[in-house]
């Protein structure tokens, strides 16, 4: 007896699918299935594969529960499943408070089922022959606009999509899938030709704290992915600018996901999807909580949510101001930041929210509920890290989240001054003003210290992606259409810095595919590598060896899935993808750095505080008068960034499948 919906002590809702595997001369109609003694056989029906009965069990009582089965000489089976509220949390921990329930601007009617839920709700789209998605009319009559498509699996269906809309897990959820409301309909036992056996999971990007229910998804009306029979599911808390928090996400997308299997079948493989936040969101499921996800696809990617905020404020709080206010031209500032462009900090950066203060909350959040350190200490506090406050702890001499932020030691600027771009006198002022800031973001002329406890938060829970974990044996294709140049925060470096810290963690990054792209031709090379994915899934499903995981996942890798650049005319070049190294990728699409990069730091930028070596003003390649080499020591008292070392607080990934359910309350400490 197997749960097939999710794993058994994880269940939500109060529904379960089951799957009750038969020895070979027990005749289905002499097995009995038991729901805490009670007979619930008739929920089970044959499966297709002719030797296993399948069963939506419904009535779970919360906890645990004992489903049996019992086939007379051939013996019983058990299983004790664990049923959780719809409403969730799971594995989270306790859930955000104040949280403002946005179902109403969804349409959606108010339910039983704890905070924010409404009644699920179906409705019918077709596809026009003008390429739009349009309400299905009533009755039979089909519409003269309707096409047809055929799915990847070669089935010729009409274009029409049943999209269902409900709430778990405090989110409001979305499920697309090809579905002519004339047959039967996807479920567990139905073959629907509409449905080609494969999900894809869409997460939204920008990063926010949280504290309300999200007005959008990560997007299910895909026509790239359902014209080929592809479900597609989502909810409002995998969108990183509704709850920048991936566990909260990674809780969403299984209970969803159960959803999803108890609805319409257990997909082949499910692969997920998404950009930029979407993408923080797929390296970290995927590494902390293995097997929500066969495969992904991060586009426009960062490694993970936090460390991008490493570099993001040096530049939006400390570089931009400072810089700004003084004597440096357009080069040398970008040389500074390490950005092809110095508008990347000065406008991109500085024109986005700033997800580290705690005052900057998302529109849907009241007034009254937010944090002001004079009117209303106690409010809601809109920094990532408060958002998260399960995972990183409270300080107990605030009262707020632990925040890892450190620059002691950074020598901003280092590689400019080695290059010969800044003058030393520049390098010195400059790491003489920098500053730091406070834990509510105000400018301090002291330099920020990392709080050691959230430091090593960070990298034991997989806050911080190291490489490690489902990261190790996941497909990974990482893509994007190149914007370096346009000014644009989403910088080609973020892929090599991924690439380096799975290297860094398993002698290899062969599971990572790097794709880069012009803009212009990004949609085409979308449709590629979706399919590239689904062959390699496709193959890695089918292999039933027993070899490694790790050898099993590259041996699946189709042969013509290499690194690889489009130019702008859509001529591909296939060439290993590599940071620094020659190529006519490279040569089209230069990689640049950051921040912590042009100060020296490693390309896989996941040091929180470096530790420190002593000043050697020998050990520059420009020379330091005697004068300035003393002012170098005064500015560093206590050493330099030794970049060589790994960050101070280091910690192994701690494990996957990481709980917070016993995460201090608010209030508690």
């Amino acid at each position: 007896m197997t749960t097939l919906s999710t794993a058994p002590d994880m269940v939500s809702g109060g529904d379960v699918l089951v799957r009750v595997d038969l020895p070979r001369r027990l005749p289905a109609a002499d097995v009995t299935v038991r729901l805490n003694g009670d007979d619930v056989t008739e929920v089970f029906r044959p499966a297709a594969d002719g030797r296993s009965l399948l069963g939506l069990v419904t009535g779970l009582a919360d906890g645990e529960n004992a489903l049996v089965a019992e086939g007379g000489r051939a013996g019983t089976a058990d299983v004790t499943v664990v049923n959780h509220a719809v409403g969730g949390p799971i594995f989270s921990g306790p859930q955000q408070m104040p949280f403002a329930c946005t179902t109403h601007e969804w349409g959606l009617v108010p339910a039983d089922g704890g905070p924010c839920s409404a009644a699920t709700e179906v409705a019918y789209q077709y596809r026009t022959d003008y390429g739009a998605f349009q309400p299905l009319p009533p009755g039979d009559t089909r519409p003269d606009d309707l096409v047809e498509t055929t799915t990847s699996t070669g089935e010729r269906v009409p274009y029409i999509v049943r999209v269902e809309t409900g709430t778990i897990n405090r989110a409001v959820y979305e499920l697309a899938v090809l579905d002519d409301p004339a047959t039967a309909g996807p479920d567990p036992w139905t073959d629907e030709p509409g449905w080609n056996e494969r999900l894809v999971y869409t997460y939204g990007g920008g990063c926010r704290s949280g504290y309300h229910q999200g007005t959008a998804t990560g997007g299910v009306m895909q026509d790239l992915h359902l014209s080929q029979g592809y479900a597609v599911a989502s909810s409002t808390l995998n969108v990183n600018n509704t709850n920048c928090n991936d566990v909260v996400s990674a809780e969403t997308t299984m209970m969803v996901k159960e959803h999803v299997i108890e609805q319409i079948g257990v997909p082949l493989h499910t692969i997920g999807w998404g950009a930029s936040g979407g993408a923080m969101q797929q390296y970290e499921i995927a590494q902390n909580y293995p097997g929500l996800l066969d495969g992904i696809t991060p586009t426009m990617s960062f490694p993970d949510a936090t460390t991008y905020f490493i570099g993001a404020d040096d530049c939006r709080v400390l570089l931009r101001p400072y810089l700004n206010a003084h004597d440096f031209t357009d080069e040398q500032k970008e040389a500074i930041s390490g950005y092809a462009e110095w508008e990347t900090c000065d406008v991109q950066h500085a024109g986005r929210p700033g997800r580290l203060d705690p005052e900057d909350c998302d529109p849907a959040i009241p007034e009254a509920w937010r944090y002001d350190a004079e009117s209303n200490p106690d409010g809601a506090r809109c920094s990532i890290y408060d958002g998260m406050r399960n995972i990183f702890g409270v300080d107990p001499a605030t009262g707020f989240a632990r925040r890892p932020h450190d620059n002691v030691g950074v020598q901003y600027g280092l590689e400019a001054l080695d290059d010969g771009v800044i003058t030393t006198e520049q390098f010195l002022a400059l790491n003489e003003g920098i500053g730091g800031y406070d834990i509510d973001m105000n400018w301090t002329p002291e330099r920020v210290e990392g709080d050691i406890a959230a430091i090593e938060a960070a990298y034991s829970t997989g806050r911080t992606t190291t490489g490690a974990g489902g990261l190790a044996t996941v497909p990974i294709i990482d893509a994007r259409p190149y914007l370096d140049l346009e000014a644009n925060f989403h910088d080609s470096v973020r892929s090599f810095s991924m690439r380096d810290r799975l290297v860094k963690a398993n002698g290899h990054a062969d599971n990572q595919v790097i794709l880069r792209a012009h803009a212009s031709v990004y949609d085409d090379v979308e449709r590629e590598f979706l399919a590239q994915m689904d062959a390699w899934l496709t193959a890695l499903g089918e292999d039933r060896s027993s070899a490694p995981a790790a050898v099993k996942v590259l041996r699946a890798k189709p042969d013509d899935l290499v690194d690889a650049c489009w130019t702008e005319d859509g001529t591909k070049i296939e060439e290993p993808a590599t940071y620094s190294g020659e190529g006519r990728c490279n040569e089209l699409f230069p990689p640049h750095s950051g921040p912590r990069i042009a100060a020296g730091g490693p390309l896989s930028d996941d040091v929180w505080k470096c530790q420190l070596m002593p000043v050697d003003p020998a050990g520059y390649e420009v020379p330091f008068t005697a004068a300035e080499a003393e002012r170098l020591r005064a500015i560093f008292p206590d050493g330099v960034c030794d970049w060589s070392q790994p960050s101070v607080g280091f910690q192994p990934l701690a494990g996957t499948w990481l709980s917070f359910a016993d995460a201090p309350q608010p209030g508690e400490g």
